[in-house]
């Protein structure tokens, strides 16, 4: 059986460097030009028009987020994210991915496969950042499932630049159609396209995240029901041991009560207290101990 403990420490260091890569290739991205009818060129903050970049932005952002938290799990050696942080991943992840996707219908057909995904900034903002997205948020950073009600979050970004893209481009003229909207297909046609695609992306990364999710969840459950870390009488004796346990990791800062291993813990020991009372009864054996 893997242990539990080796299993969080190894998924915190690969968390840790998958989001500080998201965050650095990001930034490289900005700080790199493109290729323009052969001729390089350095766009500069031309490129927040874009939703290719102020996806690849939101995505570093929301990385940049877990940083704090991966870097207090390698010192505590317990790695979990908060959910609304998860719930960022999610919605950014899904914004870099239909990057990754149209810019097969609306890039490639227009500058090939070299121009629309290797060079220069297209190779981070199209391809690296996004694959890279995509595998930390399905089987790195899998703490929470993803209900339902999250699928319309999802769409939040696409609705507000959709917005913006039309005025700017259709209204006030004041942006060429970057994305060849009209040079592809019908204007409607294109926006039905592309809501449907990115409504279909958010339900298929929802889906193999909470997949992976409910096998990680699995896996610490039947650790928790076999191993000898939990095999103690009681369960006072059991949450008593993990006190003593977590105790070496206390920097001085806020205590952090394992609510989920204490339910785990309840689940196998059927000791019939509430869960409010186990953690309890933890934080006032972690003070004892203490003393």
């Amino acid at each position: 059986m893997k242990d539990i403990h080796i299993q969080n420490r190894k998924r915190c260091i690969a968390a840790l460097v998958l989001c500080s890569l998201v965050f650095i290739t990001a930034a490289i991205a900005l700080l790199v030009g493109v290729t323009v009818d052969g001729n390089y060129v350095y766009l500069g903050l031309e490129n927040l028009r874009y939703f290719t970049y102020e996806s690849n932005i939101f995505a570093a952002l929301c990385a940049f987020l877990c940083i704090p938290f991966q870097i207090d799990g390698l010192r505590n050696d317990n790695y979990h994210l908060p959910r609304w942080v998860v719930n960022l991943l999610y919605i950014s992840t899904c914004t870099v991915t239909v990057t990754l996707l149209l810019a097969a219908v609306f890039v490639l057909p227009f500058k090939g496969f070299y121009l629309s995904y290797i060079d220069k900034g297209n190779y981070y903002v199209h391809f690296l950042t996004p694959v890279m997205a995509i595998i930390a948020f399905i089987f790195i950073n899998d703490d929470h499932n993803m209900n339902r009600n999250m699928l319309w979050y999802t769409m939040i970004p696409l609705l507000i630049y959709g917005t913006i893209y039309v005025i700017e481009v259709f209204g006030k003229e004041n942006w060429n159609d970057h994305y060849h909207i009209v040079g592809v297909m019908p204007p409607v046609l294109a926006v039905i396209m592309v809501v449907v695609v990115y409504f279909g992306i958010a339900v298929i990364l929802r889906k193999l995240h909470n997949r992976r999710h409910e096998l990680s969840k699995k896996e610490i459950k039947e650790y928790y029901m076999a191993s000898d870390e939990v095999s103690y009488p009681t369960i006072e004796e059991a949450i008593s041991n993990l006190a003593i346990r977590n105790r070496k990791y206390d920097r001085g800062g806020d205590i952090a009560v394992p609510r989920r291993i204490i339910i785990l813990m309840e689940e196998k020991y059927q000791s019939g207290r509430s869960i409010d009372e186990l953690c309890a009864f933890y934080v006032k054996e972690l003070f004892t101990i203490q003393k």
